[in-house]
């Protein structure tokens, strides 16, 4: 589902810039997060990772 794959990309993203970078991590999801769909950020809740 394209939703998913969505959802895996932005929290491999929020992960790498978690790693890489010295952001707080409201920062770090708000810059994941600006681009996608509500219906794909309302997936971000209820990811367990």
């Amino acid at each position: 589902m394209i939703q998913d794959a969505e959802v895996v990309k932005v929290v491999h993203q929020v992960k790498q810039q978690a790693w890489a970078m010295k952001n707080k991590p409201a920062k770090i999801i708000q810059n994941a997060v600006i681009s996608i769909s509500e219906e794909v950020r309302s997936y971000l809740l209820s990811v367990n990772t």
